[in-house]
């Protein structure tokens, strides 16, 4: 069990071991699920819809990571076996948050290394014990930093695996952005490099006109459907003949 904080007012926990184990975007769907859960019934009965609104996600990606956390024990689905309505899920209670947090304006300023710290009253000792603390919030500056290190090896990785294919430029402002956004999501962080050399050995997708690199970041699914093969050659990923598209 792991004591973190209980009543939390005015906005959606996102909990350090959450993030370390399963990613920042699944901690925030957790975090969604779980102010549901404080409803009077102690259950989420939400739309995936709704849940992914709050989340900043689709309906789709909010049951992907649903899914992922109840097979990770954070969550539990009170009913597996109903179609085509909400499933109800239920806190598990594998992370208890206890004492009350509640979100308040602070002073900040910036640091060195781009990051703004905020300290507010709620920053120390309280009658539940708990210590202080500094929050730390990526600036732009520094989102901007990532941003633009990750396009370097993209653009370096896209050259290699797709020669022929027209080739992103570096100061494309709507390509960055998109980049930026799909950059939010811990899963495109760890997988986009294989998504890539997945889809690379795709004949496929090298004979597709609209297999671009504006395609591949253009939302939150294009690349997951070159991570989940769903352009690979029917026998597997390096046979030949034309491919068989899964919907």
């Amino acid at each position: 069990m792991n004591a973190i904080l209980s009543e939390v007012k005015g906005f959606t926990p996102v909990i350090d071991v959450i993030v370390k184990d399963v990613g920042l975007i699944e901690a925030v769907v957790y975090g969604v699920v779980w102010r549901y859960c404080r409803m009077a019934d102690g259950v989420c009965s939400a739309s995936m819809d709704k849940i992914g609104r709050r989340a900043g996600v689709s309906g789709r990606t909010a049951l992907r990571h649903i899914k992922a956390l109840c097979d990770k024990g954070y969550l539990i689905d009170t009913t597996p076996g109903v179609r085509n309505r909400p499933h109800v899920y239920k806190d598990s209670g594998k992370v208890k948050i206890k004492g009350l947090l509640e979100a308040g304006m602070a002073e900040s300023h910036t640091s060195d290394a781009g990051m703004t710290e905020s300290h507010s009253w709620y920053d120390r000792e309280s009658d539940q014990g708990m210590t202080e603390s500094t929050l730390k919030i990526p600036t732009k500056t520094h989102i901007k930093k990532e941003t633009d290190i990750c396009l370097g090896e993209f653009l370096m990785h896209w050259q290699s695996l797709f020669p022929s294919k027209p080739q992103p430029r570096e100061n494309n402002a709507s390509f960055k952005k998109k980049l930026a956004l799909r950059l939010e999501d811990g899963e495109f962080k760890e997988r986009w490099l294989y998504a890539l050399e997945r889809a690379s050995k795709s004949k496929f997708c090298n004979d597709s006109g609209w297999f671009t690199a504006q395609w591949f970041v253009k939302n939150e699914e294009n690349w997951l459907k070159c991570a989940d093969g769903n352009y690979d050659n029917p026998g597997g990923e390096n046979a030949g003949g034309p491919v068989r598209i899964k919907v």
